[in-house]
């Protein structure tokens, strides 16, 4: 049976029980009066997200937070123990703002989090893009001798900003000889009209390249694409949407298909599209434009000093002999390839041949000497690049651009 014991040392004098029983009410205290009117959820991330472009300029110009957020109303009205003193006030709940310090007991976070509202990630961007707030104006594209052309502003100046949002899409197709016909006719009466139905993407070239400069039976197209956002609406497209059918139709005349995204250099005259503007239908051209495209491959680390040398100098060089009309060029762009969509140290320049009577003694005779002389880009660039690839390419009558 059970023994009696000795609830507390007999010289205890503490009252019993120490503390108060679990079922006995507690002692009444004071509490905060709750909020009646909590401030509104924010929806600007998922804005944000499904319009990056759009509020960039918004998230520039817009203010942070308040760090120090409207007071709520006294705890209690009167203290009935402390006479007349109020309580003081306190902040709005549920506290969403960091504290100015932590405690050290407290666990610490993956990241720190910012000091303070106006710090930190404030914008979601799409990773493709690289893109930050800075923008300039699109320019519009004008029309030449019945046929559009890129827009251009002066060769060796620099983007405001220094940075463009439209992504291109170079394509070189590998058409099946028998089936040449074909292959354009589903690229300019299927593939074009239904690309355009695509948010941001638009075929701005169509190109064949020239027999006897090159690979047989090749085809360039080129696609300029808003932002990255435009760019995986595309794939998604493309893998399981509405261009679906239409790639499998392309696939079927050709032996394969090599591309890659390439953004403009900062000097490059091509920065932006207007892509309201740009032809979705075909539209046959009376002439053909012919481009030759000259795709470089500088030295190991020189990357950087071969865009910046070909602004300040290539350009420059090539802006003197279309003023002494000795020109047989003219710099349309400058790309180089997107981070993680091709060779990293690749530039494109894309030249559009204005005198093509000069190329006859360009293929015939050697450059003279004067072309090679110390100062001269021919010379200079050797430091930087010996290694390059020209093909010309010749527009086809119903390309977009011309």
């Amino acid at each position: 049976m059970n023994m009696s014991v000795a609830a507390n040392d007999r010289a205890e004098r503490l009252a019993r029980p120490h503390t108060p029983w679990p079922l006995v009410q507690p002692l009444p205290i004071w509490v905060p009066t709750p909020t009646a009117s909590p401030a509104d959820a924010s929806t600007r991330g998922f804005d944000v997200i499904a319009n990056p472009w759009a509020s960039a300029v918004a998230a520039v110009t817009s203010h942070a937070p308040s760090g120090r957020p409207a007071r709520n109303a006294i705890r209690q009205p009167r203290s009935p123990l402390l006479g007349k003193k109020l309580r003081p006030r306190i902040p709005l709940t549920p506290a969403i703002f960091p504290f100015a310090s932590r405690s050290a007991a407290a666990a610490s976070p993956i990241s720190a989090p910012p000091t303070s509202p106006a710090t930190g990630v404030n914008v979601v961007s799409i990773p493709w893009i690289v893109t930050e707030a800075r923008r300039f104006s699109v320019s519009g594209i004008v029309a030449s001798s019945g046929l559009v052309e890129w827009p251009r502003r002066a060769v060796g100046s620099h983007a405001p900003g220094g940075v463009s949002t439209v992504l291109f899409l170079h394509e070189t197709h590998r058409v099946i000889g028998s089936r040449e016909d074909e292959f354009e006719a589903a690229l300019r009466d299927a593939w074009m009209p239904q690309l355009a139905k695509t948010s941001g993407a638009r075929l701005l070239h169509a190109l064949r390249h020239a027999h006897g400069t090159g690979p047989s039976y090749r085809l360039v197209t080129v696609t300029a694409l808003r932002d990255g956002a435009a760019w995986e609406a595309l794939v998604r497209s493309v893998e399981r949407g509405e261009l679906r059918a239409c790639a499998e139709r392309l696939d079927a005349g050709r032996h394969d298909v090599e591309a890659k995204l390439l953004i403009p250099l900062g000097w490059s005259p091509l920065q932006e599209v207007d892509l309201e503007r740009v032809p979705v239908r075909p539209n046959d051209a009376e002439a053909a434009s012919l481009f030759m495209e000259d795709t470089v491959w500088p030295h190991p680390g020189s990357l950087e000093a071969y865009v910046a040398a070909s602004g300040s100098h290539y350009a420059r060089e090539m802006e003197e002999h279309a003023a002494e009309g000795t020109a047989i060029l003219r710099v349309e762009a400058a790309f180089r390839t997107a981070f993680g969509s091709g060779r990293r140290r690749e530039v494109v320049l894309w030249q559009r041949v204005v005198n093509a009577k000069a190329l006859v003694p360009l293929l015939t005779r050697e450059v003279p000497a004067r072309y090679r002389a110390p100062g001269t880009w021919m010379h200079d660039a050797l430091q930087l690049r010996d290694q390059w690839e020209s093909r010309l390419l010749r527009t086809l009558p119903w390309s977009p651009l011309g």
